[in-house]
């Protein structure tokens, strides 16, 4: 069983990781119909009673022993009202591909995070497949112009990508303890509750019924594909290898992104789409023999 189970691990990664690249494009979609606090508060409430819902009826629900509610709370934190408060207001103000590219550095600030709090070591590999998978994703996205307004979003999803990394390090030991459903059960609903004051205070002066089914479909992806599905196998392949091992597919995510842009966008590809994702995925692998 127990190989059966670590043969799925990277096919799952890539599942998770196809979810998420395709939450850049969904959730910019999302932003034309709701305002940004609105549908963090709206996505994570929705999220997190239906996580918690499955973990409890499936029976994977632990007790949480007293000393560790804090770490939970601090995880919480950093999942919801500074990840994606971060993220989908920044998002509202840049492009969904440059999300995605400073989402690839997420490896690095993984990696740095990885050596001070898990004592990850540190290996050439490692550090050349990280760099070289994140140059990749700079090429596929160097064609973009620069548009100072955006400066803004930019940085808000850059702390959002640290929030992220930070989320990454500081659930492993706890998913070492509880696993990974009742971590993520238990984090999304702390989060969530901490963000109620500040986020309820915009959803209960929208106005819902302007909302097309596009927006609602939109929503629906984010809170329960994305929140409730990838996050999930987020923290199950978490607890099976290195933190910077795992957080290297997140490199992927541009890639994906690019390509349902084509899809759904008409967007040409040029050159260093693939130049750039052949280095994306040779980061990856070398990272992986690290």
């Amino acid at each position: 069983m127990t190989n059966d189970r670590s043969k799925l691990i990277y096919p799952l990664i890539i599942v998770g990781q196809l979810i998420a690249g395709g939450t850049f494009p969904i959730a910019k979609l999302a932003l034309q119909h709701f305002e940004p606090f609105t549908l963090a508060v709206t996505r994570f409430v929705i999220a997190s009673i239906a996580m918690f819902a499955i973990v409890k009826f499936t029976g994977h629900l632990r007790k949480v022993e007293r000393m560790d509610w804090g770490k939970f709370i601090w995880l919480g934190l950093l999942a919801v009202p500074l990840n994606q408060s971060l993220f989908l207001y920044g998002l509202k103000f840049t492009t969904s591909g440059r999300s995605a590219l400073f989402y690839g550095a997420t490896p690095a600030f993984v990696f740095l995070l990885a050596i001070w709090y898990l004592k990850e070591r540190v290996t050439l590999p490692k550090i050349a497949g990280i760099a070289i998978s994140f140059l990749g994703v700079a090429l596929i996205l160097r064609a973009g112009r620069f548009d100072a307004d955006v400066l803004f979003g930019d940085i808000l999803v850059i702390l959002a990508v640290v929030a992220w990394a930070g989320y990454t390090i500081f659930g492993k030991p706890l998913i070492a303890k509880y696993g990974p459903m009742t971590t993520t059960a238990y984090a999304l609903l702390i989060g969530t509750i901490l963000y109620l004051p500040f986020g309820l205070f915009y959803a209960v002066r929208f106005d819902y019924s302007q909302v097309p089914a596009e927006g609602w479909l939109s929503l629906l992806y984010i809170a329960i594909i994305t929140s409730i599905i990838s996050y999930s196998i987020w923290f199950w392949a978490l607890g099976k290898m290195e933190a910077s091992k795992l957080s290297i597919f997140q490199n992927l995510q541009p890639i994906i992104a690019t390509i349902l842009s084509v899809l759904f966008f008409g967007e040409v590809l040029g050159w260093e789409f693939y130049v750039g994702g052949a280095m994306v995925i040779a980061g990856v692998i070398i990272t992986q023999r690290g």
